[in-house]
């Protein structure tokens, strides 16, 4: 009996380990249980939120002139057109009206500049008055070493002259 009773004993000590092993699973299961849920409410939150963000992005490319026009450049449906195909829209739309607006400068400027004819001038003429002014004590100069030169050869006496502007 006392060997029945020592293993009673030790089952019913198995047991109640059991039971709390239990009770501890079971509290784990239900926190991972309300995990699991909370979880999933955040997944049907996300899910709505991105439903809407692309219902919104394909209302957005709906409404969308670029979209539009690279979609029928390309011969898409515009929620077909990639970012790439947008940006190869772009550059056209830059280097075509870039390409225009130098042309037609590179025009204006030829048209709007015409040749000036030059006149043939005629010579300067000073009036008598300022002629006599500027140039009449040289020409008087001129003269009074003329005569005293030529009154000199004719007299034979021939006197040496200094340098010019001693």
């Amino acid at each position: 009996m006392a060997e029945e009773e020592g293993r009673h004993g030790g089952l019913q000590a198995e047991l109640a380990g059991a039971k709390s092993k239990l009770a501890e699973a079971e509290a784990a299961l239900k926190q991972l249980q309300m995990q699991a849920e909370h979880d999933r409410n955040e997944l049907k939150e996300f899910d709505a939120r991105l439903g809407s963000a692309e219902a919104d992005y394909r209302q957005t490319i709906n409404h969308s002139q670029l979209h539009s026009y690279t979609a029928m450049l390309f011969r898409k449906d515009p929620r077909d057109v990639s970012d790439g195909e947008v940006k190869t829209l772009e550059w056209y739309l830059i280097i075509i009206p870039s390409i225009a607006a130098a042309l037609a400068s590179t025009l204006i400027a030829i048209t709007a500049v015409r040749k000036i004819e030059s006149k043939p001038e005629s010579a300067t003429t000073i009036p008598d008055e300022a002629a006599a002014y500027l140039f009449g004590p040289l020409l008087e100069t001129i003269k009074t070493e003329a005569r005293s030169t030529v009154s000199e050869a004719l007299t034979g006496r021939v006197k040496p002259k200094p340098p010019i502007g001693n």
